[in-house]
């Protein structure tokens, strides 16, 4: 017997800022401490920051 998982297409939410931040600090055009400040703002959520910066929030290493 085999076990399957049927694949849902769940789209996830992401703020409206989320793709030119994550643009941004690719190019390395931000540091993780402005990241900081935009979560600090609330253009951000804490799990945005870890999927741009592979860090927990507010990791700045």
């Amino acid at each position: 017997m085999t076990n399957t998982t049927e694949n849902t297409n769940v789209t996830e939410v992401r703020s409206p800022d989320f793709e030119k931040w994550n643009f941004r600090y690719q190019k390395n055009w931000c540091t993780k401490s402005q990241l900081v400040m935009v979560v600090e703002l609330e253009r951000l959520t804490e799990e945005e920051y870890k999927l741009i910066t592979n860090l927990e929030y507010p990791n700045l290493q």
